[in-house]
C-alpha cells in the first residue's frame, strides 16, 4: 500500500477523490488542508503523524495498521528516487 492510497482510505466509502480523503483526514487529526494535500502530492506522511492516523483510522474504522505505513514508507524508499534537497518524484 501506498500513502496516497492510505489517504484515499478517508473517501472510499463515499466515492471520493484523494483530495477530498485529503481534507476528511486532516480534519480527523487537527492537520491543516493543505498539509495532508502535500503528502498526498509528495507520497509522504512524515513518521510524527503515524499515532493521530492510525486513531483516526480507528476511529472511522478504517482498516489501517502501524505495518501498513511501514509498508508505504518502505514501498517509496525503493520506488521514487529524490534530488538533493529530498524532493521525491511521484509516479
Amino acid at each position: 500500500m501506498r500513502f496516497s492510497e492510505i489517504i484515499g482510505l478517508w473517501g472510499r466509502a463515499d466515492g471520493l477523490g484523494f483530495e477530498r480523503s485529503a481534507e476528511l483526514l486532516a480534519a480527523d487529526i487537527g492537520a491543516k488542508r493543505w498539509t495532508v494535500i502535500g503528502w498526498l502530492r509528495r507520497e509522504s506522511i512524515p513518521s510524527e503523524y503515524w499515532a493521530s492516523v492510525l486513531r483516526a483510522a480507528a476511529n472511522h474504522d478504517i482498516p489501517l495498521t502501524a505495518d501498513d505505513l511501514v509498508a508505504a514508507a518502505a514501498y517509496r524508499r525503493t520506488s521514487a528516487p529524490c534530488d538533493a534537497r529530498r524532493t521525491c518524484a511521484v509516479e
